[in-house]
């Protein structure tokens, strides 16, 4: 179950995703909530199981979020943790700024037992990465130093607190929910502005008359770059019958190569 930092993770707009091991969570909640208090926008993992929405979910937040705060801890790399390391892969594929606050003093040259083996190339990497050393720091300290060593964005007013995760469940799936429909309202207008748009051309072509184009059957020749009309097709919105207008494109041997000016039909490729 995720924790419970005491506000709704905000699901929009710019904010910040909070990357931590959840048995840090209370390490880190006075430090989150002091963040909170000083309007710094952030996503995180409440209301969430682990499980594939969950991953789901992790993917499109790092995706749209400004940047990852991640706090390390010795705990951290005592041992394997799939969540934060895929976490800190997504960051990097998705070309995220990844600031790093270190809660413990890790030394793994003179302290071999502060990094387990299998992630010592992942505590390099996350070594060169901008980051502020706050062991022994209160809360206060830590908040003050990651606004201003990261230049975080201050909103004006802290998120919403946070009800019960029962109820959280309930809040988050709604405003999942009122998001995807947002998203699909934005779809579905684009579309109708295309439509829209293609309809209005199409009316504007089966309305404009054939511009004075002489008919093949008056011309003595013809060159590259020549219109004339021949032949008749139902053409615009409307579907009148038009003479077909077209345009040469190419002489070789006393055969033209010719194009129609306008797209005359058109088929479904399959269902």
């Amino acid at each position: 179950m995720a924790t419970n930092f005491g506000f709704m993770p905000l699901l929009e707009g710019k904010r910040y995703f909070i990357s931590y091991k959840s048995e840090d969570s209370e390490r880190i909640r006075d430090i989150i909530c002091r963040l909170n208090e000083k309007g710094v926008p952030m996503w995180y993992d409440y209301g969430i199981e682990k499980g594939e929405r969950w991953s789901a979910e992790i993917n499109a937040n790092i995706k749209e979020c400004e940047a990852v705060l991640l706090f390390v801890t010795k705990r951290l790399f005592s041992y394997e943790d799939t969540y934060v390391r895929k976490e800190f892969r997504l960051a990097k594929m998705h070309h995220k700024k990844i600031y790093v606050i270190w809660l413990d003093s890790l030394n793994p040259d003179e302290n071999p037992e502060d990094v387990n083996d299998s992630l010592e190339d992942w505590y390099i990497d996350i070594e060169e990465l901008q980051g502020i050393k706050m062991t022994g720091k209160s809360a206060e300290q830590i908040a003050w130093s990651a606004i201003h060593e990261f230049h975080l964005i201050q909103g004006l007013t802290p998120q919403p607190p946070a009800p019960a995760y029962a109820d959280a469940l309930r809040a988050l799936r709604k405003q999942y929910a009122a998001k995807k429909r947002r998203r699909s309202i934005s779809v579905i207008a684009a579309v109708a502005v295309v439509l829209v748009l293609a309809i209005l051309i199409g009316i504007w072509a089966g309305s404009t008359p054939t511009s004075d184009v002489k008919s093949l059957s008056e011309l003595d020749s013809v060159s590259v770059g020549d219109h004339f009309t021949f032949g008749n097709y139902k053409q615009g919105y409307f579907g009148g019958v038009q003479p077909i207008e077209w345009r040469v494109l190419d002489i070789q041997d006393g055969k033209a190569l010719v194009i129609s000016e306008k797209l005359l039909d058109h088929k479904p490729f399959d269902k």
